[in-house]
């Protein structure tokens, strides 16, 4: 899914994506190497078909750093899914131990630096790329609840976006947990 994901894009979306021309073949090596030990990928699919990702990467040294890289193929921009995708990534990289995050982008890349605006992240232009730098907190129950719940990849698109079953098994859970709790604290205040 996600050699088809990178091979679809034009030459300039593969420029912006790796800041160099890159040919197929190119890009069947970077799939066929990729260290899929390290990353952290959600997806965005229509009808079975990956069209967009976020992905975290996590540093081999040290893994509380990472990169981060957001990409939706040309004909399903618009529709929001990139900042979809971004949250999920962010809340992906914080319940995996990430707390620093870079994002590197060409200066034109304008779509991507208006999604990391809200995330008054630090940022640098040396030679034509902008680096942008996320702090990350640790996550909270809910947030944990949450990724949890979003499985393992993807989230699916089919004109509306339709998350999957297991972010309701993930609010069923966390309304469990929370009867716990409730019956918990109850019981406390009943034996005191």
């Amino acid at each position: 899914a996600v050699r088809g994901h990178l091979l679809r894009p034009d030459a300039e979306t593969r420029h912006y994506r790796f800041f160099r021309a890159v040919n197929d073949g190119w890009l069947d090596c970077y799939v066929d190497d990729y260290d899929w030990q390290c990353a952290h990928m959600v997806g965005v699919f229509d009808d079975g078909v990956l069209r967009g990702i976020g992905e975290v990467i996590a540093s081999a040294a040290d893994p509380a750093d990472g990169q981060l890289g957001v990409s939706v193929e040309t004909d399903f921009r618009q529709r929001g899914l990139g900042k979809m995708l971004l949250e999920a990534a962010l809340l992906r990289a914080r319940t995996h131990g990430v707390r620093q995050l870079t994002v590197s982008s060409l200066a034109g890349n304008t779509p991507l630096r208006a999604l990391l605006a809200p995330y008054r992240t630090t940022s640098g232009f040396e030679g034509g790329v902008a680096e942008s730098t996320i702090a990350l907190a640790a996550p909270d129950l809910r947030e944990l609840l949450e990724e949890q719940g979003q499985g393992n990849f993807a989230l699916w698109h089919k004109g509306a976006i339709d998350l999957s079953d297991r972010i309701a098994d993930g609010a069923a859970l966390q309304h469990r947990l929370r009867e716990t709790w409730q019956f918990m604290l109850g019981a406390g205040r009943q034996g005191a």
